[in-house]
């Protein structure tokens, strides 16, 4: 049977999201949520989630926006004067070439987000992140170092959904390589992982009606944004949803 994660994307990035989130796990039509630890709302959440214990509570990685924890991001323009990060939405930024200092800079600051959220008692489930930061070429030893001092072991996958026609399905492999080779870089390396991960319209779009035995006893990650005006169909989809759900402490 295909068992489905619907995690909550940028738990605590505004008052109206964390809001909408606590929401859709009451009504339990979500079952995970990962958190921005840079958030101003962290006691809230620390105290909010503890009502939710069949809930998997994971971190959602940031250098794409709001304030940084550390400083020494600024020295590579990562961030402004001010300390805020200065790249944003759906930038893929490659660090293949950057030097050790930078990759450095960066598991540093990880380092802290993670450390923020145990200071306030919540122990990261699994580790995702904000823009898909996680899976940015040329980081990922630095996402490997980072889970293995806070000994985590679970991560989100990359974009891998594929369309279940012959056709669609190379094509989308072939166009996909960088998610393809995280995946293997995920086996390689002990960690635990979905089978597919995607958007929750994506992927209960193609879902419906079809038929499904090819995807045999898959887990399957779907992201989605509860509270965020620019996904309201989709919150409205996920509302209605009544997929049969599990969360990563079950994985």
């Amino acid at each position: 049977m295909i068992r489905f994660i619907v995690n909550a994307d940028d738990l605590g990035l505004t008052e109206a999201r964390t809001e909408a989130v606590m929401q859709f796990l009451k009504v339990g039509c979500i079952s995970s949520a990962s958190i921005m630890a840079n958030s101003s709302h962290l006691s809230t959440i620390s105290s909010l989630i503890q009502e939710y214990p069949n809930a998997s509570f994971g971190i959602h990685l940031n250098i794409t926006e709001g304030r940084a924890l550390t400083e020494k991001l600024q020295r590579y323009d990562l961030t402004d004067s001010s300390g805020d990060f200065r790249t944003k939405h759906n930038v893929v930024f490659d660090f293949r070439q950057s030097p050790q200092a930078l990759l450095d800079a960066v598991e540093e600051e990880w380092d802290a987000q993670i450390d923020r959220l145990k200071s306030y008692g919540i122990s990261p489930s699994h580790v995702d992140g904000h823009h898909h930061c996680h899976t940015f070429p040329g980081l990922e030893n630095v996402l490997l170092r980072v889970m293995r001092t806070h000994g985590l072991t679970k991560v989100r996958n990359t974009y891998n959904w594929p369309n279940p026609t012959f056709r669609h399905f190379i094509k989308r492999h072939l166009v996909h390589a960088r998610e393809n080779a995280f995946s293997l870089f995920c086996r390689q390396n002990g960690l635990q992982t979905t089978r597919y991960f995607g958007g929750f319209d994506e992927i209960e779009t193609r879902l419906r009606g079809a038929h499904t035995c090819w995807l045999g006893n898959a887990v399957i990650e779907c992201m989605c944004h509860p509270g965020h005006p620019d996904y309201a169909a989709e919150t409205e989809h996920v509302r209605s949803s009544r997929l049969p759900l599990i969360s990563w402490n079950d994985l």
